[in-house]
């Protein structure tokens, strides 16, 4: 099951999409790396903007770590912000698919 995430940031409104279950050739499962230069997520190890390599990879953790709340998408799980390092942040579930 492939799903995607929209993660915020309450303290510094830095605001992503993360892909979880993605797969790229070789069955390699795609990585979510972050640019602190640009503030955006990448699917390669160097930024398409800005060309930095990139070491920082965001990870969502397995779905036994979170729940999924009935009336909103919003996961109950506090993923430290990239960018300013607050806890107040938010993910939510935008999409799910398969093969």
């Amino acid at each position: 099951m492939r799903r995607s995430y929209q993660f915020h940031c309450k303290c510094c409104r830095l605001e992503l999409t993360l892909y979880k279950g993605v797969e790229k050739k070789y069955n390699k499962e795609t990585t979510n790396f972050y640019c602190s230069n640009c503030h955006e997520i990448s699917y390669h190890d160097n930024c398409v903007n800005c060309g930095e390599k990139l070491h920082y990879a965001v990870e969502i953790p397995k779905e036994k770590k979170y729940s999924v709340l009935e009336e909103e998408n919003s996961i109950d799980l506090k993923l430290e912000c990239m960018r300013c390092k607050s806890k107040d942040t938010e993910l939510m579930s935008i999409g799910e698919w398969t093969i």
